[in-house]
C-alpha cells in the first residue's frame, strides 16, 4: 500500500472557526444569565454555563468542549463573580467553585464527544459492512472487467466519502482505464518498483491511499482512494479499502478461472473433434492403400516379361504408396500419443541395430539415397523401447530426404558424452527457414508451407520425452544444412552373472 501525502492548510482555520463559536457560545449565555439579573443564583448560573460546554461538545467535538470550559469559566469569574469585570477572586471559595466547573466542563465535554465519536463510527462501520455485502453480492454477478470496475466503485464510493478509482487488467493484460493521471503510479506498483512506505501519515496531511488488488501469486490491478483523512486506521476506512480489494481480487480471479476453464472445454472438443476425423480417415484411407500396394507389387512378380518402363513404373507405385501409408501411421500414431501415454516395452538393445534397421526401411523407400554412419564404439547398450527408436531414426530421416537435395547426403554420428548418447541426423539442404522448437509441434508446417509436416517430428520428441531423452533441431553454423540432436541417458547396464559349465 502506498500513501502520498498533500499538504492541508484548513486545520489553522478549523481551529480560529472553532476558538470563534465558543466565544460567541460564551458571550451569548453571558448575555441571557445578565438579562435576568438576580433572579438566578450563581449556582443555576454555573449549571447554564456547564450545559453550554455540553452542547458545544455535542455539536462541534472535543475540541470544542475543551474550549468552551475554559472560555466559561472565564466568562463566568469575569461577569458573575466579585469584584465584577475582573479576574480577581474575592471570595476564595469561588475558587473551588471555578475549578469544579472547569473539571465538570471538561469532563462532561470530553465525554459526550466520546460518545458522539463511538455512534459516528458505529454508524459509519456499519455503513461499510453494508458496502461490503452489496459489493460481493454486485461481483458474483460480474461478467468482465468493465461490471467489475463499475460494481466496485457504486458500492464503495457511498460508504467511504473519498474520490475513488480502480485500474485493472482485462483480458489482454493491458491496464484500464488508460485516461488517468495516476497511470505511472499505477504500473509501478504493478511492476512492484514502487514499495509500501513503513512510517505513520502526517496527521495534518491529507493522503492518497494505492492499495494493490492482487492474489497470493498475481496482482491484477490497484484500487485508489484520494483525499482519505489521515485517521484512516483509526475509523476503519483503510482496512475497509483493503477488505474491498480482497474481495475484487477473488472476483477477477474467478473471471479468469472461469474463461480458463471454458476455454480448456473448448480445446478438449477441438481436440476431440480432430482426432475423431483424423482417425476416421486414416483407416479409411488405409484399406485402399494396402490394396494398392498388395497389386503392384503382385504384377510386378508375376509378370516376368515387363519392359524396364513398366517395371519402373509399378516400383514407383509401390515406393509411393509405403510412403503414403507411412504418413498415414504417423497420423494414426500422433492421434494416439495425443490421447495417451505411449506404451513402452524397454529392452537392453545396442544403437547400431536400430539405425540399421531404420536405414534399411528407408534405402527402400528411397533407394538412390545416400546415408553415411558414424557410431562411436564405446557406445554401451541401451535402455529404450526397439520398434519406437526405430520409428524416430525412420522419421528423421524421411525428414532430411524431404528438406534436401536427392543428390546430397544424410549423415547419422552417434557418440558418448558423459552422462548420455547423442545421435545426430543431419541434412545438407538449405536449413530450417523458421523456428526449429516450432517444428516439433503437431501440424507445423515445414520450409514448403504447402507441404504440412512436423507429424513425424512431433512424434519424435513425443517418443523421445518419454525415454526421458531431449531432442531439438538447428541450423549448422556455415548454413549448408541443418542436423536435429538426439540425447539419449545412459542408464548402467545390470549384471548378469552366467554359471556356465
Amino acid at each position: 500500500m502506498m500513501k502520498i501525502p498533500n499538504m492541508n492548510a484548513l486545520s489553522i482555520r478549523a481551529l480560529i472557526k472553532t476558538i470563534s463559536l465558543c466565544f460567541l457560545i460564551a458571550m451569548g449565555v453571558t448575555a441571557l444569565c445578565w438579562s435576568f439579573g438576580g433572579f438566578i443564583d450563581y449556582a443555576n448560573i454555573a449549571m447554564i454555563f456547564l450545559l453550554s460546554t455540553f452542547l458545544a461538545a455535542l455539536a462541534f467535538g472535543r475540541g470544542a468542549a475543551v474550549v468552551s470550559a475554559f472560555l466559561n469559566v472565564a466568562f463566568f469569574d469575569f461577569f458573575f463573580v466579585a469584584p465584577l469585570y475582573s479576574f480577581d477572586v474575592e471570595d476564595l471559595q469561588y475558587l473551588i467553585t471555578l475549578a469544579v466547573m472547569l473539571i465538570i466542563g471538561l469532563i462532561t465535554g470530553n465525554f459526550v464527544s466520546s460518545l458522539k465519536e463511538k455512534i459516528a463510527d458505529i454508524t459509519r462501520r456499519a455503513s461499510m459492512s453494508l458496502a461490503l455485502q452489496n459489493l460481493s453480492q454486485g461481483l458474483f454477478k460480474a461478467q468482465n472487467i468493465e461490471q467489475v470496475i463499475a460494481t466496485s466503485l457504486t458500492s464503495l464510493q457511498p460508504a467511504i466519502k473519498a474520490e475513488l478509482s480502480m485500474y485493472l487488467l482485462n483480458e489482454e493484460e493491458i491496464i484500464i482505464p488508460q485516461n488517468t493521471q495516476h497511470i505511472e503510479q499505477v504500473m509501478a506498483i504493478m511492476d512492484g518498483s514502487v514499495a509500501t512506505p513503513p512510517s505513520e501519515p502526517d496527521p495534518n496531511l491529507e493522503c492518497e491511499i494505492f492499495i494493490p488488488i492482487q492474489s497470493d501469486w498475481k496482482k491484477f490491478g490497484v484500487l485508489l482512494a484520494k483525499d482519505l483523512s489521515p485517521f484512516s486506521k483509526k475509523d476503519g476506512r483503510e482496512q475497509f479499502l483493503q477488505t474491498a480489494a480482497d474481495l475484487i481480487a477473488l472476483a477477477v480471479l474467478k473471471l479468469q478461472l472461469a474463461r480458463s476453464d471454458e476455454a480448456s472445454k473448448v480445446e478438449a472438443a477441438t481436440e476431440r473433434l480432430r482426432s475423431a476425423i483424423l482417425s476416421s480417415l486414416s483407416h479409411d484411407l488405409r484399406t485402399p492403400l494396402t490394396k494398392i500396394i498388395g497389386l503392384a507389387e503382385e504384377v510386378q512378380s508375376k509378370a516376368a516379361n515387363l519392359d524396364v518402363n513398366s517395371n519402373h513404373t509399378l516400383t514407383t507405385i509401390a515406393n509411393q504408396g509405403k510412403r503414403l501409408s507411412n504418413k498415414i501411421n504417423n497420423l494414426l500414431e500422433i492421434v494416439k500419443l495425443q490421447t495417451q501415454k505411449p506404451t513402452l516395452e524397454k529392452a537392453w538393445q545396442p544403437i547400431e541395430e536400430v539405425i540399421g534397421t531404420s536405414i534399411k526401411y528407408f534405402s527402400s523407400l528411397f533407394p538412390y539415397r545416400k546415408v553415411e554412419i558414424s557410431i562411436d564404439p564405446e557406445i554401451p547398450p541401451l535402455y529404450f523401447d526397439e520398434v519406437l527408436m526405430e520409428r524416430v531414426i525412420y522419421n528423421l530421416l524421411d525428414n532430411a530426404a524431404k528438406y534436401s537435395g536427392p543428390d546430397s547426403v544424410i549423415e547419422i554420428n552417434a557418440r558418448r558424452r558423459k552422462e548420455f548418447v547423442e545421435i545426430e541426423v543431419r541434412d545438407y539442404g538449405s536449413g530450417f527457414t523458421k523456428s526449429p522448437t516450432s517444428l516439433f509441434k503437431a501440424f507445423a508446417k515445414g520450409d514448403n508451407d504447402s507441404v504440412v509436416g512436423g507429424l513425424g517430428l512431433a512424434i519424435c520428441k513425443t517418443i523421445i520425452d518419454s525415454h526421458g531423452g531431449t531432442i531439438w533441431a538447428e541450423n549448422v553454423a556455415d548454413g549448408n544444412g541443418a542436423v536435429v540432436v538426439i540425447q539419449l541417458p545412459l542408464i548402467s547396464a545390470p549384471n548378469f552373472d552366467l554359471d556356465l559349465e
